[in-house]
């Protein structure tokens, strides 16, 4: 036995490494993958084929900064408020309102943080 309980040092037991990526595999397998994708995948549907409605679903970021932007506009707005805002300005839009609730609640503070500093002046909160 080896010094880590195998039988010997060598876990290959006389296979080479070498041939398991040989250019003769590699190629079969390149080959054998573009074969799969050609049987399984019909002809491919053009982009705007697949648009329907909207042509993009807006990222979390965006959906955040528009958030931040109608709380600005109005400081003591409620969450179905800001929900049927969003609604209007980017369109359907899936944001829970336990999120929006928090978010709105971390602007608020972060408002109220800078507005006791001397930061914001013409935001009432």
């Amino acid at each position: 036995m080896g010094r880590w309980g195998h039988d010997s040092d060598s876990d290959w037991n006389g296979f080479d490494p070498a041939t398991l990526a040989s250019p003769e595999t590699l190629r079969k397998t390149r080959k054998a993958r573009r074969e799969r994708a050609r049987i399984d995948d019909p002809t491919p549907v053009r982009r705007a084929e697949t648009q329907t409605g909207r042509a993009f679903k807006p990222s979390g970021d965006a959906i955040k900064r528009a958030i931040k932007l109608v709380i600005l506009e109005e400081p003591g707005i409620s969450v179905r408020d800001i929900l049927a805002e969003l609604q209007k300005r980017v369109g359907m839009v899936d944001v829970s309102i336990v999120t929006l609730t928090n978010i709105r609640a971390e602007f608020r503070q972060t408002l109220k943080f800078l507005k006791e500093r001397g930061h914001l002046k013409g935001v009432d909160i």
